[in-house]
């Protein structure tokens, strides 16, 4: 059967006073687990190109299933 896919922008998750996160100009690396599925996902992004270059990014992903 189809599985339903979520996508989150990471730089608009927001704290409960309404700060981000996740900055959209940091280094970053993460680790989401669900409570209702067996699932698992990890990644990073890394800034590639100096300062003021909100755009050049290089990122990764990965899930799994734990077994």
């Amino acid at each position: 059967p189809a599985h339903r896919s979520v996508h989150y922008r990471l730089d608009k998750l927001k704290d409960d006073s309404g700060a981000p996160l996740i900055a959209k100009d940091a280094p970053v690396s993460y680790k989401i687990t669900s409570r209702d599925a067996r699932i698992v996902v990890q990644g990073s992004r890394i800034l590639t190109s100096g300062e003021n270059s909100a755009f050049a990014s290089f990122g990764t992903v990965m899930a799994w299933c734990p077994q």
